[in-house]
């Protein structure tokens, strides 16, 4: 805890400024509620990535949420026992939808909760079916959802065929889901999806959620060297795929999973 409050100290976080709590799942630490309270207490905003999880006790929504500048992004990876399968725990899923219902109750509001998809071969085939449910539940208008490539890992990179697939095939599957969003009025966001692989049909209601990418300083953990992560974030990929229209505001990620994964490989 004290490391923490030395770095935000150190940086002279000013009031407003955002703080994101990531991980592995940021509520498994012991310090958890410190670091929040910390936060808090200096007026930051706190952008959490959870796994929802914590939260099926709705008083822990109370204890967390109780006051300060929250957004919570929660990913679901598929339907029941694919979600179950690919978070490594049976039972995961129904504890992280009591947790986004919790949130969505104490809440109520669009600008606070995040649902995060992925787009991979496997789990794209879920995506809609995620989205109707959490629409049958009541939730669908109460969060945003968004479209997000893969993080390359060691665990993908090992699942590939499972797993990868170009971006824009992936796009061309996630054409039904985009139309029931807009049919329906689901907020839908693909922040971390280059613009020029977005349908045509879609890319001037999507190209209003892209923002020029500013640089982000991350704090890792030092001690944890069995993370799975092989190349640290997006940013780490600096090199613009081509000059069009949207270089200004069109994310530092290639066009495809393909030239990522292919870069990575031979860095290492």
């Amino acid at each position: 805890m004290k490391e923490f409050s030395d770095i935000v100290n150190e940086a002279q976080m000013k009031k407003g400024e955002k703080v994101i709590l990531n991980g592995g799942e940021p509520t498994c630490s012991s310090y958890f509620k410190e670091i929040v309270d910390f936060c808090k207490d200096k007026e930051l905003r706190i952008d959490l990535f959870t796994n929802g999880r914590y939260f099926k006790d709705f008083s822990r929504c109370e204890q967390i949420f109780n006051k300060g500048s929250f957004y919570i992004r929660i990913p679901l990876f598929g339907m029941k026992m694919v979600h179950d399968n690919l978070t490594g725990g049976k039972g995961n899923f129904k504890e992280t939808i009591s947790g986004i219902e919790n949130i969505s109750k104490y809440y109520g509001n669009k600008e606070t909760l995040e649902i995060k998809l992925l787009l991979s071969k496997e789990t794209v085939k879920h995506n809609l079916s995620i989205i109707k449910y959490l629409k049958s539940l009541g939730i669908a208008d109460n969060c945003t959802f968004s479209l997000n490539p893969l993080i390359v890992s060691k665990s993908v990179l090992k699942n590939h065929n499972l797993f990868c697939d170009d971006y824009s095939n992936l796009m061309q599957k996630s054409y039904s889901l985009l139309e029931y969003c807009k049919e329906y009025f689901i907020d839908i966001i693909t922040p971390l999806v280059p613009i020029c692989i977005l349908p045509e049909q879609f890319k001037n209601d999507l190209i209003k959620n892209y923002c020029c990418q500013s640089g982000q300083v991350f704090f890792n953990d030092k001690y944890n060297i069995d993370t799975d992560v092989v190349n640290n974030t997006f940013g780490s990929y600096e090199v613009r795929c081509m000059d069009c229209d949207y270089c200004d505001l069109c994310p530092k990620y290639p066009r495809t999973y393909l030239e990522y994964r292919n870069g990575v490989l031979e860095n290492e």
